[in-house]
């Protein structure tokens, strides 16, 4: 009797959108492998049922990361889990960029703000040397609580205050999401950020493709969810040997997005996702088969 492979690719309960998994799927499908779409949080799934388990589409790990971290550790017990739960601990909290930035790699500055910090806010911003900023959370999605400001206004002093006292709200799709208290970043505004910001996919460790996503008028959020527009890019060598620094200081992953700006120094990180990157795989159809590749070669070792 033959055994069909089984993967399932995790999202949560109440996911609005997750148009990869449909794609990959399909190509899962074409190779005789049996693949379903579940939620990490839906308490009836049997996580020693697959083969292999993909965190896709999990997102609202930043609501709970106590519970989301349990989780993983709970499905490696039966499941191999892609990325593992070691890069999960690493990856979802924006500290690792501090790891990433004193192994070398090139990045913006970054002044990383406690939640139990007694510091001045306003003395915090004034002291940074930078006029114009960005503040963020350090656990988010989606570039949730990602705000721009004058170093010196008020405004970022009150953000900077209620972001690591009370939390914040962010407006999205329709829904009010409101967002405990935690650790701050504060960043230059990269003004080549309006240029685009270029996302390079590897599955495996290998390069599949590139795009490259650009704001929308009057907004500096590269993510196609609040209406950047997203174009297939031709990565330079550059790019891709900033991309190679990384892998070479990091354990080994399944699947990664490296979003980068483009200054006038070189290619700057912005970001490394390991979790659930959104993939683009309606702008390359090909890329999803590379994705496959990786997996189908996995489940046949």
């Amino acid at each position: 009797m033959v055994v069909m492979l089984k993967v399932f690719l995790v999202s949560f309960v109440g996911m609005k959108v997750d148009e990869d998994s449909a794609v990959i799927m399909k190509a899962l499908e074409r190779r005789g492998i049996e693949s379903r779409s579940v939620c990490w949080d839906d308490p009836s799934i049997d996580w020693s049922e697959p083969d292999l388990c993909i965190i896709k589409s999990a997102s609202n790990y930043i609501f709970d990361q106590k519970a989301f971290t349990q989780w993983t550790k709970t499905v490696e017990k039966t499941t191999p889990l892609w990325n593992n739960s070691r890069l999960f601990k690493w990856n979802h909290d924006k500290h690792y960029l501090q790891d990433l930035e004193q192994k070398g790699i090139p990045m913006p500055p970054s002044i990383f703000v406690s939640m139990k910090s007694k510091d001045n806010p306003s003395e915090i911003l004034l002291n940074t040397e930078w006029s114009d900023i960005v503040i963020k959370p350090t656990i988010s999605c989606g570039s949730f609580g990602l705000k721009r400001f004058k170093a010196d206004s008020k405004e970022a002093e009150q953000y900077l205050t209620e972001l690591t006292t009370e939390g914040y709200v962010q407006e999205f799709m329709g829904d009010t999401i409101t967002m405990s208290a935690c650790d701050a970043i504060i960043q230059p505004f990269i003004p080549e950020i309006i240029n685009g910001e270029v996302s390079l996919f590897y599955f495996g460790g290998l390069f599949s493709h590139a795009v490259i996503k650009i704001a929308k008028t009057g907004d500096f959020r590269s993510h196609s969810i609040w209406g950047a527009s997203v174009l297939q890019h031709n990565p330079s060598m550059e790019e891709l040997n900033v991309c190679d620094s990384i892998f070479n200081v990091i354990e080994p992953v399944e699947y990664a997005r490296i979003d980068l700006v483009n200054t006038s120094n070189g290619p700057q990180v912005i970001e490394v996702e390991l979790i659930e990157p959104f993939l683009f795989f309606d702008l390359s159809p090909e890329a999803a088969e590379n994705f496959v590749d990786h997996i189908e070669k996995s489940l046949n070792k």
